[in-house]
């Protein structure tokens, strides 16, 4: 992960998948300024570990304390895996950006309902762009 789109999570108070690609955004003065802050260091140890994804963020705070949190098994993993409302959400965000709220969420409720929705061919008209 590079530390561009961690520094505007941090700044933004969250990310989405539309924000981290925003290469404008990666120039705003707040996000430059947080970057200038960020380090990422990889863990040849974590990424040798089992189970893989795993991740350590430590923060260093001004006043010389050190926050750390340890995720050894990434949500939306086989092994911690996301519940329906979580991937709904994730399939939004990823979807809204290209074809619009509306559609997105008709293509959540389709598949939602997928063995009343009829033939499939009719997927085709809310996927298009």
């Amino acid at each position: 992960m590079r530390a561009a789109p961690i520094a505007l999570a941090i700044a933004d108070g969250g990310a989405t998948f539309a924000s981290v690609h925003d290469k404008a955004r990666m120039g705003d003065p707040k996000v430059l300024a947080i970057r200038k802050l960020v380090e990422v260091v990889p863990s040849t140890e974590l990424q040798q570990a089992m189970p893989s994804h795993q991740t350590t963020l430590k923060i260093m705070t001004a006043d010389g304390r050190t926050l750390t949190n340890h995720v050894a098994v990434v949500r939306g993993s086989a092994l911690n895996p996301m519940d329906a409302k979580e991937v709904e959400a994730k399939a939004l965000d990823l979807m809204e950006p290209v074809l619009g709220a509306a559609r997105a969420n008709e293509v959540i409720a389709a598949i939602a309902n997928l063995d009343q929705f009829g033939p499939l061919s009719g997927m085709r008209r809310l996927l298009q762009t």
